[in-house]
């Protein structure tokens, strides 16, 4: 999709800032991070994890990085993101999508990186926990469009539950 593709070139530019000079999965995830409307944030509320907390860490594990004295090139892809785009594409089948999404590379990432796994274990989640969490958002929605992720919980971008702001007495109840 066209968001996993503004992540990967937010990745490539992040490993030229930061002079690494390859672009891991954490440069990728760290972008999609930090875009508008990305799928993790609803994801990591719904299960009642800090989502500021997890940005923190990812950038902390960038910021480990290797770095290189002097760019002569552009940072290349790593062989662990290669791996992991081609796991995304899979997963992006197995859920009968059209098109490779910024959830399917999470769900990869999260698979996939020991790192993240730990992370989450660590806080009493495990990966399936995470995908379970995805369906429930994505309800039955596929992603069939280059902006298949736009039309994902359109309904909580351009409407207001009223029933659950009335609950929380933001309202008062009709």
């Amino acid at each position: 999709t066209k968001k996993l593709q503004e992540a990967i070139v937010g990745a490539q530019n992040l490993g030229i800032e930061k002079s690494n000079n390859e672009i891991k999965e954490e440069h990728v995830l760290y972008a999609i991070l930090e875009t508008k409307d990305n799928i993790i944030k609803p994801v990591l509320e719904k299960i009642n994890l800090n989502f500021s907390e997890f940005v923190n860490f990812i950038k902390s594990i960038v910021d480990k990085l290797p770095v290189v004295g002097s760019m002569s090139q552009h940072p290349t892809p790593s062989l662990s993101l290669s791996k992991l785009l081609i796991k995304a594409e899979k997963k992006s089948t197995e859920m009968n999508d059209s098109f490779v999404s910024t959830e399917h590379f999470f769900i990869a990432s999260i698979e996939d990186n020991s790192v993240l796994k730990s992370y989450f274990s660590e806080r009493g989640k495990s990966p399936a926990d995470l995908i379970k969490v995805i369906i429930d958002i994505r309800s039955g929605a596929k992603i069939d469009s280059e902006e298949g992720e736009n039309k994902l919980r359109a309904l909580e971008k351009y409407t207001k539950d009223l029933t659950e702001l009335a609950r929380k007495g933001k309202i008062d109840p009709v």
